[in-house]
């Protein structure tokens, strides 16, 4: 898997979601996913949070099952830099960030 490298004041700008409203399933639309992994400890079950995934709304295609168009997802593990964020930054609109824009 591609890492993505941030900051952490843009991991923050991000959403946690994926195909929810308003912009649903938009090409180019970043958000992010908490990974965790199962660990038992002391006959305890749990999940570890581990990071951060990213995931993408990268471009549509014809499902290969039924001809209907769907969208493919592009995933990114997020590798953090620190730092303090901008004075003043814009929040980013990661809504539709991956879109060609001229």
């Amino acid at each position: 898997m591609i890492d993505l490298i941030l900051d952490h004041w843009m991991l923050d700008s991000m959403d946690e979601y994926s195909s929810t409203l308003p912009s649903g399933t938009t090409i180019g639309k970043f958000w992010k996913r908490a990974v965790y992994e199962s660990a038992t400890c002391d006959s305890v079950h749990r999940l570890v949070f581990c990071g951060w995934r990213i995931g993408c709304y990268g471009w549509e295609e014809p499902d290969p099952y039924n001809g209907k168009p769907s969208v493919r997802i592009l995933w990114f593990d997020a590798t953090l830099r620190s730092g303090p964020a901008p004075v003043n930054y814009p929040r980013i609109d990661w809504s539709n960030f991956g879109q060609y824009k001229q």
